[in-house]
């Protein structure tokens, strides 16, 4: 068991004076698997859970956003997700799914600096799970899309 982040981070950049929203999608349910094998996503009951936890009979795939623009329920107050105008880092946890989901908007021109959105990608496998082994692949979409 343990568990393995990634991230990756998109620069938004318009001069649409109303702004834009930012959406995250996965291609397949569950977004994490190696062929016939899976990762259950990530699932929170309600909000984005503050902390990314695994219990020993769990494996699982989730997101975090993170910038200056994310949406309300990935920020924080320092202990709940939604709960404030924070932005604590590897904080504030969701699981992706086949639907688009807003994790940035702003409601302004950005030209021509733009603004960092920084994805972190977390799988927790509980010290229980027989994890078949392979080479798991999540592929997830990002759409810009203009106000």
């Amino acid at each position: 068991g343990g568990t393995a982040t990634g991230s990756t981070t998109v620069t938004v950049t318009t001069d649409n004076r109303a702004g834009y929203t930012l959406s995250i999608e996965a291609t397949s349910d569950p977004a994490m698997q190696s062929g016939p094998y899976t990762i259950d996503d990530y699932a929170p009951a309600g909000d984005p859970d503050f902390e990314f936890d695994t219990a020993p009979t769990e494996s699982h795939f989730g997101y975090s956003p993170e910038g200056p623009h994310i949406e309300a329920r990935f920020q924080d107050d320092g202990n709940a997700c939604n709960a404030g105008p924070g932005d604590t880092p590897d904080r504030c946890w969701d699981g992706l799914t086949t639907d688009p989901v807003v994790i940035a908007t702003d409601t302004n021109s950005n030209h021509p600096n733009g603004t960092d959105t920084t994805i972190k990608f977390q799988v927790g496998v509980g010290g229980s799970v027989n994890q078949e082994p392979g080479t798991y692949v999540a592929t997830t979409t990002l759409t810009l899309l203009p106000l």
